[in-house]
C-alpha cells in the first residue's frame, strides 16, 4: 500500500514537473513574428509604410505589457504562410480570413486593424449606417466580392461602377445617394479632395481586418492569448487610439 502511494505521489510530481517546464518554456522564450513589408493585397493608397509603423508599435506596447519577447521581422508575403509551417517565425501579422479550413490548424487573434469596405455619403446626408439606405442608389466597385454585404443591409439600389473616383464625382453631382469603399482610400478621399463635402458614416462593414496568426500549439496558443489580452488593455487605456492618430490611420 505504502509502495502504491509513493509511486503515485512520484507519477503526480513529474507531470506537474513536466506540465511547468512546459509553460515556462512557452512563456519564457523570444517569438519571431513575421509581416509583409509592403501589404501588397491591401488598397493603402500610400500608406503601407504607415500600416507597418502602426503594427509594429502595436507588437511593442503588447509586449511590454504581457512580459514578452517578441521579435518582428518583415518578409514578402508569398513567405508568410510558407515560413510559419516550415517554424521560421512563430506567427505572421496578415490579413488572411479565420475559415473553418484555417481555423483548423491555426489561432487568429482578435483583429487589431479593419480594412473592409465602408460608406460615404454627403456631407449634407443625416445617414449614418446602410440600415438608413433603403430605396437609395449605392455605388459598388466591379467586381466587388461584397456586393452581399451591402445587399443584406437593406433594400438598396446598387449601381456598378469600375473606377472609385467616377462614382465619388457622381455622388458630389447628386447622382447617387453613397459609395461603398475600401476603408483607407475612403478616409483618404474625403479628408482630401472631398473634405468638407463627402464624409465616412460607418466603420468597416465587414470582419475583413488584420490579425495576428499563429499554428495552433501550445506556442501559438499562448501568443494570440496574450496578444489579445494586450491589445483589450491598449484598446481600454485609451493608447489605441493614440498609435492609430500618431500613424495617421483611420479605423
Amino acid at each position: 500500500m505504502e509502495k502504491g502511494i509513493f509511486f503515485s505521489i512520484c507519477v503526480l510530481g513529474l507531470f506537474l514537473m513536466g506540465c511547468s517546464s512546459s509553460e515556462g518554456d512557452v512563456a519564457g522564450r523570444k517569438y519571431r513574428v513575421a509581416r509583409d513589408h509592403s501589404w501588397t493585397t491591401l488598397s493603402l493608397m500610400g500608406k503601407s509604410s504607415n500600416l507597418s509603423a502602426f503594427s509594429d508599435s502595436i507588437i511593442k506596447e503588447i509586449a511590454k505589457l504581457e512580459g514578452i519577447d517578441i521579435e518582428v521581422v518583415q518578409v514578402p508575403r508569398d513567405n508568410l504562410l510558407h515560413g510559419l509551417k516550415k517554424g521560421e517565425f512563430d506567427a505572421i501579422l496578415s490579413e488572411i480570413y479565420p475559415m473553418p479550413f484555417r481555423e483548423e490548424s491555426h489561432v487568429f487573434s482578435e483583429p487589431y486593424f479593419f480594412v473592409g469596405p465602408v460608406l460615404v455619403v454627403p456631407e449634407s446626408s443625416s445617414v449614418r449606417s446602410l440600415e438608413e439606405m433603403g430605396g437609395k442608389q449605392i455605388a459598388v466597385m466591379y467586381p466587388w466580392k461584397d456586393v452581399f454585404q451591402v445587399e443584406q443591409y437593406s433594400p438598396v439600389i446598387i449601381k456598378l461602377y469600375d473606377s472609385v473616383v467616377t462614382a465619388l464625382e457622381d455622388m458630389d453631382k447628386g447622382t447617387i445617394d453613397g459609395v461603398v469603399m475600401d476603408l483607407m482610400p475612403a478616409h483618404i478621399f474625403c479628408n482630401n479632395i472631398y473634405k468638407g463635402k463627402l464624409k465616412v458614416v460607418s466603420r468597416s462593414l465587414t470582419s475583413n481586418a488584420v490579425r495576428l496568426l499563429a499554428k495552433k500549439d501550445s506556442s501559438g496558443e499562448y501568443l494570440v492569448e496574450h496578444f489579445n489580452e494586450g491589445y483589450q488593455e491598449l484598446k481600454d487605456s485609451g493608447k489605441y487610439d493614440l498609435l492609430i492618430r500618431k500613424w495617421g490611420l483611420d479605423q
